[in-house]
């Protein structure tokens, strides 16, 4: 499964680093940078798990924001918590890098302020996974791939967004035994710039 999903990623990459080579001015492309707190959840009742708030933050690029539907592509690194499957109460600190590509469909959208909606794949590839200082990647897949469901608003180039996304993997990695599948959640506010576009 993990190798169809490379292929899958590799595949939705491709395109949109091909559309976000345009010319800024051929479809609205536009280029950003945002950051902001995140909110881990997980998908099953684990005791004494903290949900304490992470952070995500990176660059953007497409968007088509003078058009009714356009692609967006984020490249973002983050920091999240989730349980540990072998420490009771032990909440491990994952390090990831995020690439989302998204639908963007654009509401009301001027030169001046504009809403929009975005909804499309991610893919959660883990960089590194610390227990009180351990490493501990191994105990955890290598990628997590979700669903993001999200809406914007923009005045301007300042941008205000939120964003949640439904993780669809066991992030436990399978050779462990006797753990509880655990697939993340996350909640994303997000405050951004564009530069271009």
């Amino acid at each position: 499964m993990i190798g169809r999903a490379r292929l899958i990623f590799a595949g939705i990459l491709f395109v949109a680093l091909a559309a976000g080579a345009r010319p800024a001015y051929a479809d609205g492309v536009s280029f950003g940078a945002k950051i902001g707190p995140l909110f881990p959840s997980i998908s099953k009742d684990v005791t004494n798990f903290k949900n304490r708030t992470g952070w995500l933050g990176g660059v953007w690029v497409g968007g088509n924001r003078r058009g009714a539907v356009g692609i967006q592509a984020d490249f973002l690194y983050g920091k999240k918590n989730v349980p540990s499957p072998l420490v009771a109460g032990g909440d491990v600190d994952v390090h990831f890098f995020e690439i989302p590509v998204m639908a963007r469909i654009n509401l009301g959208t001027s030169d001046n302020a504009g809403g929009y909606i975005l909804v499309g794949p991610a893919f959660d590839i883990n960089l590194k996974s610390e227990l009180n200082g351990l490493d501990v990647k191994s105990q955890y897949e290598s990628l997590d791939l979700g669903i993001i469901g999200g809406a914007g608003f923009e005045i301007t180039r300042f941008i205000l967004e939120v964003r949640y996304n439904w993780g669809l993997s066991n992030v436990i990695n399978g050779d462990l035994t006797n753990t509880t599948p655990i697939k993340t959640r996350t909640f994303v506010i997000l405050f951004g710039v564009r530069f271009t576009g």
